[in-house]
């Protein structure tokens, strides 16, 4: 292919006369068909990333609650260790006092 059939085959199409011809008019179907796909593929592709984005957001929220369940589990830890609990007692001037002694055992 020469230059001058190269700049004459571009001419043609920008010019609209190959949009005209009769291979087109027996193409649309395809063309039409093709255009289909091609918006279904993006489509695909943005419904992908959102629910990538909506999981990695999940996924956060997820960390989140661990960290809180850990924090929390540890300060009701420490809330309810004896010596804690001795100590509120004497704070509020209870007059309960731990058992020194190991608890009896009653068998029958």
């Amino acid at each position: 292919m020469s230059i001058s059939e190269a700049t004459g085959y571009i001419k043609s199409w920008l010019s609209g006369e190959k949009l005209d011809s009769r291979w087109m008019h027996q193409q649309t179907k395809i063309i039409v068909l093709v255009v289909v796909f091609i918006f279904l593929y993006i489509l695909a592709g943005y419904r992908a990333l959102l629910q990538q984005q909506h999981l990695a957001q999940v996924r956060q929220e997820l960390k989140d609650a661990k960290f809180e369940y850990l924090t929390v589990s540890a300060e009701r830890t420490a809330l309810t260790r004896q010596s804690h609990v001795e100590s509120e007692l004497k704070a509020r001037g209870s007059s309960l006092k731990p058992n020194r002694k190991p608890p009896m055992r009653i068998e029958k």
